[in-house]
C-alpha cells in the first residue's frame, strides 16, 4: 500500500532503490542524513549501482550487502566465504 501510494504521490512508477533514494534524499535535503551518519541495506539496494553511487557522492558511509556475482567498483570491498556461502560486504567512505 505505501509503496503504491508513493509512487502515485511522485507521478508513476519507481523500483525499491529509487524509492530508497527519493527518502534518503529527503532526509539529506532536511540535514537528517549527514557524513556523520551510516546507511545499511540488504543485496535489493546494495546491488543497485545507482544508489551505491548516490550515497558515495554525498560521502555518506555505508554497509551494503550485494551478490557475490555483482561487479564492484568500489575500493573497499571484502568477500568472506562461509562453507558454500559467500557474504559480500561494501564499505562506503569512513565506514
Amino acid at each position: 500500500m505505501f509503496v503504491a501510494s508513493a509512487c502515485a504521490a511522485e507521478g508513476g512508477f519507481a523500483t525499491e532503490p529509487e524509492l530508497g533514494v527519493a527518502m534518503l534524499n529527503r532526509a539529506y535535503q532536511a540535514r537528517a542524513l549527514t557524513s556523520s551518519s551510516w546507511v545499511t541495506v540488504d543485496e535489493a539496494y546494495g546491488q543497485n549501482p545507482a544508489f551505491r553511487d548516490w550515497l558515495s557522492a554525498r560521502e555518506i558511509p555505508f554497509v551494503l550487502a550485494a551478490r557475490n556475482d555483482d561487479p564492484l567498483t568500489e575500493a573497499r570491498t571484502t568477500r568472506t566465504t562461509y562453507g558454500p556461502c559467500e557474504q559480500v560486504h561494501l564499505l562506503g567512505p569512513a565506514a
